[in-house]
């Protein structure tokens, strides 16, 4: 073996040597440019064409209403799961006491699988919380389609009344479908 082989760093080359940054000529070289130096072109689109009121009340509508729904999602995820671990294990159990023969802690178990199956079937937790998982992800989206919309359409040098209204039917359609699906999802089955 080559001894070039058994030390793998052995062929490469010397590091380069450090880069002197220049120093500044004067304190005053050094300053940032001042911010008049800014123009419109350069601010972010949003500061240059912002919301109106109305808008910006529905998008703190829309942030609520997805604040209930992620509280409504964790508290019926809990509930699935909470009756899925009940149910299997006393399912599970009910099956073995059976078959030792001692009746009174199959029937018991039994007894409890099935309650906890009926809740399911009459509460539909994992139903209703895969619904409102899926309403938090389409309101944050709208919430952000909201203010591309405005935007490109006043890049698009539209009126801005006729923006606004356009998207005051976005958002209209949008919260009838997803008030349509929770509602579905709801529904007993």
């Amino acid at each position: 073996m080559p001894p070039e082989a058994s030390n793998p760093g052995a062929n490469l080359p010397a590091p380069m040597p450090a880069l002197a940054l220049p120093t500044p000529l004067s304190a005053a070289s050094a300053a940032p440019p001042p911010i008049t130096a800014l123009t419109a072109a350069a601010a972010p689109a949003s500061t240059v064409y912002p919301l109106p009121e109305y808008l910006r009340e529905q998008l703190n509508d829309l942030a609520a209403w997805r604040e209930i729904l992620e509280k409504e999602e964790s508290r019926d995820r809990k509930v699935f799961y909470l009756l899925k671990l009940l149910a299997l294990p006393s399912a599970a159990f009910a099956t073995l006491f059976t078959f030792l023969k001692i009746e009174l802690a199959g029937q018991i178990t039994a007894a409890t699988a099935a309650l906890a199956i009926a809740i399911d079937t009459f509460y539909p937790a994992g139903r209703k919380a895969t619904a409102a998982s899926n309403a938090v992800y389409e309101l944050a989206q709208l919430q952000h389609d909201i203010k591309d919309w405005w935007i490109a359409g006043r890049l698009d040098r539209k009126d801005p009344d006729k923006v606004g209204k356009e998207i005051m039917t976005r958002i209209s359609d949008h919260k009838t479908r997803l008030t349509r699906s929770l509602r579905d999802a709801a529904k007993l089955a």
